[in-house]
């Protein structure tokens, strides 16, 4: 005697389909299901919500003399193919690979006139890895905005050289063919998803003339009280290691700003742990 149960199979076959359909996904799920007679019925929801803000700044800074090009870049060399050939026999692929800088590089060529004014020529680029072409082809996708200018800023004073903005709106329809075209129960077997990106890359640029030993020693005191700032609201109470490496590696005294004037509320030696003394009160009989 054999006994089939079909709908105990379609019953299982289901579960399984609407495991397997929300493996990967991610948001909140609902489904029901049931069997009238030897109809097996069912449904899932998938509510999605997801909003994601990054706010990327990125400072840069570079010192060169008068009428020299400087240049910096924060980032990395990757390969990228250039070329490629097959030897006579067809048997072996030779391919060139050229090496190419991915970061932030900053370049930069002042020119400080008799009278003090200043021309100065700045190119920025920024640049990243988007991924592959395709799935089949492993070339490299690369993102890149650059500013290339010649302007005459003022000496200390913030002047914005370009800005770009990116926005960027995607719609995506996935339904079952012919199911999903049937006008109100159609809305059951589609889904709809919408995604926005949006870009916004502004430069500013801030040059400063450094006429004397004392403008260059003030900048650098600025720079290093800034990072010592920094590292002190990560780990207060400790020591920066910015202090260690310049007093043990570099045998020198780090550049230590002065006192804040009265109603400055950052101070730049914040990060440094005092080592206080209480000495006894004496009193007089």
């Amino acid at each position: 005697r054999t006994e089939t149960n079909v709908p105990n199979q379609a019953y299982n076959q289901l579960t399984q389909s609407a495991v397997q359909s929300i493996l990967g996904t991610t948001g909140g799920f609902a489904g029901w299901g049931g069997q009238i007679g030897d109809t097996v019925f069912g449904a899932i929801i998938n509510a999605v919500k997801s909003d994601t803000t990054s706010n990327l700044l990125q400072v840069p800074h570079i010192i060169t003399l008068d009428n020299q090009q400087a240049h910096s870049l924060v980032g990395q060399e990757i390969p990228v193919t250039t070329g490629q050939a097959l030897s006579n026999n067809f048997d072996n692929a030779f391919r060139t690979v050229q090496r190419q800088n991915v970061g932030i590089q900053l370049d930069v060529k002042p020119q400080v006139n008799a009278g003090g004014s200043l021309k100065l020529y700045v190119r920025l680029e920024v640049s990243s890895i988007a991924g592959p072409v395709s799935s089949n082809n492993s070339e490299l996708i690369l993102n890149k905005r650059a500013f290339e200018n010649v302007f005459t800023p003022d000496d200390g004073q913030i002047t914005v050289i370009g800005g770009l903005l990116d926005d960027n709106e995607r719609r995506t329809i996935e339904k079952i063919p012919l199911l999903g075209d049937i006008p109100g129960l159609g809305a059951l077997f589609r889904s709809k998803a919408r995604s926005r990106s949006k870009t916004n890359l502004m430069v500013f640029i801030r040059p400063t003339i450094l006429r004397t030993p004392e403008d260059s020693r003030r900048v650098t005191e600025q720079r290093y009280g800034y990072l010592r700032q920094l590292q002190g609201y990560a780990q207060p109470g400790v020591e920066p290691s910015i202090d260690e490496l310049v007093r043990d590696y570099m045998n020198a005294a780090p550049p230590i700003p002065h006192a804040p004037m009265p109603g400055n509320i950052e101070d730049p030696r914040i990060a440094v742990p005092v080592a206080k003394s209480i000495e006894p009160i004496k009193r007089r009989d």
